[in-house]
């Protein structure tokens, strides 16, 4: 929880100690399902190591990367964050690496910032960094070009490559596996 407190110094020993109420901290092996397609999920999460990816599949049974998350990163489901009613995952949260999570319970969380105004101001600086993460990945696939966005993943995201496949990079950039290969290719030249 200390950590929590050093990205939101505004948090006093009590508002940490009132959100211990409702979280807790988990951790998820390489490979382990977070949040499953189909499954309700009340809680929202803040990553304190490791690399989490969010995946969607079509109408055909194609998966599709839309978000990585890592280390001071938050994410919950879309249907949790637009919807208060208890509707299931359309994404799969796998985690990619060994991974630590605060698991925050979400309605737990919205009452208590109703009435405490730093667990208000800590819940909307975390929905601003999952807007803002939103903003940068439609910059990417909009604005930018392969290349344009691999380097961009690299300057910006270095701790996603050590432990995300390729095949799951180029996806999440937008390309074919063999494009991901040409661009590496002539990188290194």
């Amino acid at each position: 929880m200390e950590r929590l407190q050093k990205k939101s110094p505004y948090l006093t020993t009590n508002d940490l100690l009132e959100l211990s109420g409702f979280a807790e901290v988990v951790q998820y092996s390489k490979g382990e399902i977070i949040i499953d397609y189909g499954r309700y999920c009340p809680y929202f999460f803040h990553v304190l190591n490791g690399v989490v990816r969010g995946s969607q599949y079509t109408a055909n049974v194609d998966e599709h990367n839309l978000f990585f998350i890592h280390d001071d990163q938050w994410f919950i489901t879309p249907e949790k964050l637009l919807s208060k009613e208890t509707k299931p995952s359309s994404h799969i949260f796998e985690a990619v690496s060994d991974v630590t999570l605060i698991k925050i319970d979400h309605e737990k969380l919205l009452k208590s910032a109703t009435q405490n105004p730093h667990l208000f101001e800590f819940y909307h600086d975390a929905i601003l960094v999952i807007m803002t993460s939103f903003l940068e990945r439609i910059k990417l696939l909009t604005i930018e070009n392969a290349e344009e966005r691999y380097k961009n993943l690299v300057a910006t995201r270095p701790l996603l490559f050590p432990h995300v496949q390729k095949k799951h990079l180029a996806q999440f950039l937008g390309i074919t596996p063999n494009s991901f290969s040409r661009i590496l290719k002539k990188l290194k030249e």
